[in-house]
Formats: structure tokens, C-alpha cells, sequence
């Protein structure tokens, strides 16, 4: 037969007091949080489900915000190909006039040349710009500008006079998935030419022989070479369309997996407000009925009839 003390039945009380009070206390903190789960050992597995979930919606995350600088990136530069090539139509249409009106005065043909001489200078800003403090045209050059102002119109990326091939730069990328990494730039010299061969010097050409400076080349020539950089904007315009709709793409499928991956986690780790609440109030009455057996249970003993 077991030996009952009164020293067991106080040890006994006490350790189930203790427990009560413990329960209640991590249903406390559970309320104050909004978790169940705010240390592993409240659940070890749940704890490794909650920190997988975190991971991977960190990452979702970031893919959200890659491809949101992504779309940044890729608007940006439509807005400039769109006005350039608006910019470029107006350039062609002044050089037909010229070109099909032999009898054309000096003050118009002064006119028609200052106005193809503007448009150069639109189109330098057009190329020169920026998105965030960084050109969306000069690749991964620090360069405040992708091209310079004057002749012969540098590009950033090579510096004067360098004959590198086009596509041979840094680009810009955005990795918005896992296995989707997308430029988000646009390689200036393909688009607008570089050197003597940009449209920069061929709008200055046309000037020149709109005027009939001596030594000027045929207008009909520079008008075809002027289609031909109009086709290569066109171009562009398109494989950036094809890459922003890409972006796009890809932040939607990057929100809609970090909304699921918040319900995922709230799911594990949450608690059921209501149910807590229920549970604090049956623990506080467990509590308490507690209380009062240990008060009953520490009264008397044969030391308070000794005299």
C-alpha cells in the first residue's frame, strides 16, 4: 500500500496548480500574439511548417518585387520608343517634303532643317532616359547618360569611338521566378545607332541636305536609311511589348502565391480567436477551483495542535 503524506498531497496540489497556471498563462500569450505557435517547443512540427512557409513566402515576395521594377523598367522605355518612333514618322514626313519639292525656297528648306534638328534633340532625350536615376538605355554602365549630346554621339556603354557589337553590353534583369529571368533594358545602340551610324548623325545628314550644304549626301539615300531605323524601333517596340507582358505575367502569379502562402501560415499558425477565448475563460474557473483545494489542502496539520 502506498504511503499518502500529508507533504505528498501538498507536492501533488502544487504541481497541478502550477500546470493550471502554466496552461493559462500560454493561452494569455497566445491572445496577445495572435500565434499558436510562438516558440518551437509549442509545436516542433508546426514550427517547421510555419518556417518553411515563411521561406517560401519571402521569396514569393521578392519575386513580386522584382517584377514590379520589372514592369517599372519595361514602361518606362515603351513610353520612349513610342515617342521616339512618333518623333521619327514626323522626321520622315519632313524629309519627302524636301525631297519632293525641288522648288522649295531657302527659308523653308531652313525651316524643315531646324525642325529635323529638333527632333534630334528630342530623340537624344528619348534615349537618355532614366528610370529610378538609372538610364533604361545604357545597360549596366554607371553613366549618367546613354549617349552623348554632341557628335559624335558616344554610346555609354562603349565610350567614343568603339566599334563593339550590339548585344555584347551588360543588361539589366529581373529574376521573377524561379526559373524566369527577364531584361528589362534595352540595348541603346540597337535602337538608336551609334557613332556615325546612329539616328542622332543621320537627322543631322538630313538637315545638311535639306539645306544642300555642299558635300552632303542624297536625301533619297538618307531617307532609306531613316526607314531603316524606324523599322529597328518598331522592333524593339515589340520584343518589349512581349517582355512587359512577361513581367506581367509573372507579378500575378507571384501575388497570387504570396496571398496563398499567407493563408497558408495563418493557417498553422493563428490561433481560432474564439475558441482561445473560450478556452482562457474554462482555464481561469479551472484555476481557481484550484486555488481553493490547495487552500483547503494546506489548512491544518499536526503542528498547529502542538502547544
Amino acid at each position: 500500500m502506498t504511503r499518502i503524506t500529508h507533504r505528498t498531497v501538498q507536492d501533488s496540489t502544487m504541481a497541478n496548480l502550477q500546470r493550471n497556471l502554466a496552461a493559462m498563462s500560454g493561452l494569455q500569450e497566445q491572445l496577445s500574439t495572435g500565434k499558436k505557435i510562438n516558440r518551437a517547443s509549442d509545436d516542433p512540427t508546426g514550427a517547421v511548417s510555419v518556417l518553411q512557409v515563411r521561406s517560401d513566402l519571402r521569396t514569393s515576395e521578392q519575386y513580386s518585387r522584382a517584377a514590379d521594377d520589372g514592369v517599372g523598367w519595361l514602361g518606362t522605355i515603351d513610353g520612349a520608343l513610342q515617342n521616339t518612333s512618333s518623333r521619327l514618322q514626323r522626321a520622315q514626313e519632313l524629309t519627302l517634303r524636301a525631297l519632293n519639292s525641288g522648288a522649295m525656297g531657302e527659308s523653308s528648306r531652313t525651316a524643315i532643317a531646324a525642325e529635323v534638328r529638333g527632333i534630334k534633340d528630342d530623340l537624344l532625350g528619348q534615349a537618355n532616359t532614366k528610370y529610378l536615376g538609372r538610364s533604361v538605355f545604357a545597360g549596366t554602365s554607371g553613366d549618367a547618360r546613354a549617349f552623348a549630346t554632341a557628335p559624335p554621339y558616344a554610346y555609354a556603354d562603349t565610350g567614343a569611338g568603339s566599334d563593339a557589337p550590339v548585344g555584347t553590353g551588360g543588361t539589366v534583369e529581373r529574376r521573377v521566378a524561379a526559373e524566369a529571368v527577364v531584361q528589362v533594358d534595352s540595348d541603346g545602340r540597337a535602337v538608336f545607332g551609334q557613332g556615325d551610324g546612329s539616328v542622332f548623325t543621320l537627322l543631322d545628314d538630313i538637315a545638311d541636305a535639306v539645306v544642300q550644304k555642299p558635300g552632303s549626301l542624297p536625301l533619297a539615300d538618307l531617307l532609306g536609311k531613316l526607314q531603316g531605323r524606324m523599322t529597328a524601333v518598331t522592333d524593339e517596340v515589340s520584343s518589349v511589348g512581349a517582355r512587359y507582358g512577361r513581367v506581367q505575367g509573372a507579378k500575378q502569379a507571384a501575388d497570387d502565391a504570396v496571398l496563398k502562402l499567407q493563408t497558408s501560415l495563418a493557417d498553422v499558425e493563428s490561433i481560432d480567436l474564439p475558441k482561445t477565448i473560450v478556452n482562457l475563460q474554462m482555464q481561469e474557473v479551472a484555476y481557481k477551483a484550484a486555488l481553493g483545494a490547495t487552500a483547503k489542502v494546506l489548512q491544518p496539520s499536526l503542528l498547529d495542535f502542538i502547544r
